[in-house]
């Protein structure tokens, strides 16, 4: 009975309403799928357009280096101009007119000082293009062009503010984790991780994204740049005009394309960021062909070079692929190999330990492994881990064996975003402490500083404003920004200078020049101007809004002169600014002398100009 009943009951229909109940994780399951691949596809996405090529890092570490150099090289030439008490802005005045000086070059207004901080940084740079310690040198770097850039505010430009960002940046990447003697000397990444994504990979590629999209929006304000003649204006500024610029000034149409050419690209610049492959390259391509076209026309010190190193990290793999088989083709992998090993064997070996950083382990602070190549920990213990022949036991392992990312170079769940180990419970507290505050640093510090960079281009046009206290971080850190190159209005005429002298016997003489004074149009503007530095530095003096800087050429010129007794003292000077509006937008040439200071040698440092303003006279 109980049998027969059980039968019919395991044959008789099931409820519907009991059937909805086995159906429904069935299509959960599915939905939740369905999500998982969507936002793993995202991910992916994302990861492929954030991520750098670890070889673009090292090229860029090796631009960077060479660019420190060659900049400190550059300004060698006027050390004592712009760097000393002898100069144009000594300490004293330094320390009168800014707020916040926290530079080793203002500790001494002594020549000899500035150029052993000039050497020191040129040694530290040396070591970054052969990625010797390359944290630290990158750390180094960095302060100490922070130092030298604000020893003296006067003469810097664009280029000089991207370059001390993208060395702030550079903290927070493996720059020495390929072809540097960290990588031969510490534990490498295994040859499948050849790309990185992190806050510093994001950062760093905002950054270059930022300095376009900031620019483009102060140009589209600009009717110069909307009406397409912008550069037509520029290009008759003969004191901005070199080689084939001086060739192309008189080529309104081809002037007029560029215009708008330009404004196009940096109007789409954002696509830097959101293509990939191949498209990006080409892109990237783009931008590089016109900064190098802006080094051959204009007078604008190293910034094309400096936002060239900038967008060698926008090229893909495949790019970096292509390059490695050129140099095997064509014979430089070997002898590049050699100089590395040569470098392992003689560089000294200086362990720079991490408190809590876990014995003799390198210690990690980018997504590059257990050794970033970086440097930043103690030394391989056996010597061999070169990143070439001797190949660490971790590159033949399985990919979960051997480290804790995968092919893009993603932290896995053992690790910071930014590839460093996560503090353990098992230390002892001071330990784990450090532990958490290297976390901070390289992960929660990294995040606010790029809200507070993206806040301080959005105040530069006007959209917000940085809240007090990130302001000053930005200013400590010297990282706010504007990027106003030639916008919104584009500099449209030759600017020089006359200085007539009277000397103690009553004669007249050119006091910045030591020549006669000639009041004619020189020939070729940009001649009159030893450097690029100088010319930017005279700019700046004739349109500060701190007119106490009138008064420290002023007094510079005259202890200058009166530092030779070979002639006779000079006793007064007054500062012309010449400049000259002509070229094909104008009808006739407009030639006009503005009075900036009449100066008394035997007076006071600091002397009033003209309270009703400058004298402005049109000579033509």
């Amino acid at each position: 009975m109980s049998n027969r009943q059980s039968q019919s009951d395991s044959q008789s229909p099931t409820p519907a309403s009991s059937s909805a109940p086995s159906q429904s994780p069935a299509t959960s399951s599915t939905g939740r799928d369905r999500l998982d691949r969507g936002l793993e596809w995202l991910g992916s996405a994302l990861q492929r357009r954030i991520a750098i090529d670890r070889r673009a890092l090292a090229v860029f570490r090796i631009a960077l280096g060479l660019l420190l150099i060659v900049d400190l090289a550059m300004r060698a030439r006027q050390l004592e101009l712009f760097y000393t008490d002898a100069g144009v802005l000594p300490l004293a005045a330094l320390f009168s007119d800014y707020s916040s000086v926290y530079s080793l070059h203002a500790l001494s207004g002594s020549a000899w000082v500035q150029g052993i901080l000039f050497l020191i940084a040129g040694l530290f740079a040396f070591a970054l293009i052969l990625g010797y310690r390359t944290r630290f040198v990158t750390i180094v770097s960095w302060l100490l062009l922070v130092s030298l850039h604000i020893r003296n505010p006067m003469v810097l430009n664009g280029g000089d503010i991207l370059l001390r960002l993208l060395l702030l940046w550079s903290v927070f990447l493996p720059l020495g984790s390929r072809w540097s003697v960290d990588a031969r000397r510490f534990d490498t990444p295994r040859r499948g991780e050849t790309t990185l994504a992190t806050i510093g990979t994001i950062a760093i590629l905002v950054q270059v994204l930022l300095m376009y999209v900031t620019n483009a929006i102060h140009k589209t304000r600009s009717d110069p740049w909307m009406e397409g003649n912008a550069v037509v204006h520029i290009f008759q500024a003969d004191h901005l005009t070199i080689l084939l610029g001086n060739t192309l000034a008189d080529a309104t149409a081809l002037l007029e394309l560029f215009t708008y050419a330009w404004m196009v690209m940096i109007v789409i610049s954002p696509l830097l960021l959101l293509l990939t492959g191949i498209p990006r390259a080409l892109l990237a391509t783009g931008f590089v062909g016109m900064h190098l076209g802006m080094l051959v026309t204009l007078r604008i010190d190293l910034f094309p070079l400096i936002v060239v190193a900038g967008l060698l990290l926008f090229y893909p793999p495949v790019i970096w692929d292509w390059v490695e088989r050129l140099a095997q083709r064509i014979g430089l992998a070997s002898p590049l190999r050699g100089v590395l090993e040569w470098c392992q064997t003689t560089l000294p070996v200086v362990p720079i330990r991490v408190p809590g950083a876990g014995g003799a382990e390198p210690v990690r602070t980018d997504g590059a492994g257990t050794g970033d190549g970086d440097g930043d920990g103690d030394d391989d213990p056996d010597g061999d881990a070169d990143g070439d022949e001797n190949e660490n036991e971790d590159a033949n392992k399985s990919e979960s064996e051997a480290g804790n990312h995968d092919e893009t170079g993603a932290a896995h769940d053992d690790e910071t975003a930014s590839g460093d180990p996560k503090p353990q419970p098992d230390t002892d507290p001071l330990t784990t402490a450090i532990g958490y505050g290297r976390l901070v640093a390289v992960t929660v510090i990294p995040w606010l500083l790029l809200v507070l960079v993206i806040l301080s281009n959005a105040e530069a046009v006007d959209y917000t404003e940085v809240p007090d206290p990130g302001d000053q971080v930005l200013d400590t850190l010297q990282a706010d920004q504007s990027w106003r190159m030639f916008a919104p209005n584009p500099t449209s005429t030759a600017q020089w200078f006359v200085v007539p002298g009277e000397l103690a016997d009553g004669s007249e003489v050119d006091a910045l020049h030591g020549s006669e004074v000639d009041w004619d149009r020189p020939p070729n503007v940009d001649e009159t101007y030893d450097t690029s530095r100088e010319r930017k530095y005279l700019s700046n003096m004739r349109f500060a809004g701190n007119e106490n800087h009138h008064s420290y050429f002023a007094n510079h010129l005259c202890e200058r002169w009166n530092s030779d007794d070979s002639s006779p003292d000079l006793d007064s000077l007054t500062v012309y600014g010449m400049s000259d509006r002509s070229g094909p937008y104008e009808d006739e040439p407009d030639i006009a002398e503005i009075e900036i200071i009449e100066y008394d040698c035997s007076g006071e440092f600091i002397q009033d100009d003209d309270d009703d303003g400058p004298d402005v006279t049109i000579l033509s």
